[in-house]
């Protein structure tokens, strides 16, 4: 198994420390008179921004594929999406970037056990050989539709 996404978990933790600094330079703007005000309100936005990346990254899944599946695992559960049930993969014009890096936000189609559409998004950094090899995989099941 080949690992596909690598920088999901850190760019969702990234948002959210960058979100918990910005709510703490706040707080001490308006509460800089009051100085226990401002711990007090700098300590509960760490904690909530603690809890926010413990729970996105216990949800947040792990892409790995091999030449039959796609698998989803994340600490709680796994999943297995067979690569020919894959309606498509979308190179989405969302960039964001992280301390002059580039990453760019790709979304996977596909249909679940029970019929339903389903996406995964996830992120990365641009094409590379890992990536290039499972749109190759998939491009060779039954349906693909690579953007």
């Amino acid at each position: 198994m080949k690992k596909l996404d690598s920088n999901t978990k850190f760019i969702k933790s990234f948002n959210y420390g960058a979100i918990g600094l910005l709510g703490i330079f706040l707080s001490y703007i308006f509460l800089k008179a009051n100085f226990m005000l401002f711990i007090s309100a700098s300590l509960g936005i760490g904690i909530l921004i603690i809890l926010l990346i413990k729970k996105t990254n216990q949800k947040t899944p792990d892409l790995y594929f091999d030449s039959d599946y796609l698998h989803l695992k994340n600490k709680n559960a796994s999943e297995k999406i067979k690569l020919d049930r894959i309606n498509g993969i979308e190179h989405t014009s969302t960039r964001i970037k992280i301390l002059g890096f580039p990453y760019y936000k790709y979304l996977i189609d596909y249909i679940d056990p029970y019929g339903t559409n389903r996406t995964i998004k996830f992120w990365k950094r641009g094409n590379d050989e890992t990536f290039e090899e499972f749109k190759e995989t998939v491009k060779n099941s039954k349906s693909y539709h690579i953007q």
